[in-house]
């Protein structure tokens, strides 16, 4: 599973690589709109949680329904509101242009900024590391 609340978060691309493989992608965000609805849909987004502040109590019931672990999630945050996550799951990752708190606790840091390929090189990464990157670009070689 896939979390991330960086803003534009996932690009359609990185998503469908992603389903490929049965992740899921989720999208936890303090904010809720009717555009972030769509935006989430349009990328096919597993799951959405808005106005949701409470990232970790979101998670745990994500985790709960779904039957998953804390060690089966990788995390993108860049955001106060992301420390507790970001210490919880297996791998958390940030962007350059997050708060300093979360640099020093992420996992990893993308070289690419939210909304500039962050989720898309988060994605590459996971897929290498399991060995299935090659299957997944193959379709569109």
């Amino acid at each position: 599973m896939v979390c991330s609340p960086v803003e534009h978060f996932i690009s359609v691309t990185a998503a469908k690589k992603l389903k490929l493989f049965a992740y899921l992608t989720v999208r936890v965000s303090g904010r809720s709109s009717p555009l972030l609805s769509r935006r989430a849909h349009n990328l096919g987004v597993t799951l959405l949680y808005q106005g949701r502040e409470d990232k970790l109590t979101a998670l745990d019931e994500l985790c709960f329904a779904n039957g998953f672990n804390y060690s089966e999630i990788a995390y993108a945050g860049d955001d106060l509101p992301d420390i507790q996550i970001i210490k919880t799951v297996a791998v958390g990752f940030t962007v350059p242009n997050a708060h300093d708190s979360i640099k020093e606790i992420a996992h990893a840091c993308t070289e690419r900024s939210g909304g500039s390929g962050a989720v898309r090189e988060i994605a590459d990464f996971i897929l290498q590391s399991q060995g299935k990157y090659e299957q997944a670009i193959a379709r569109f070689l």
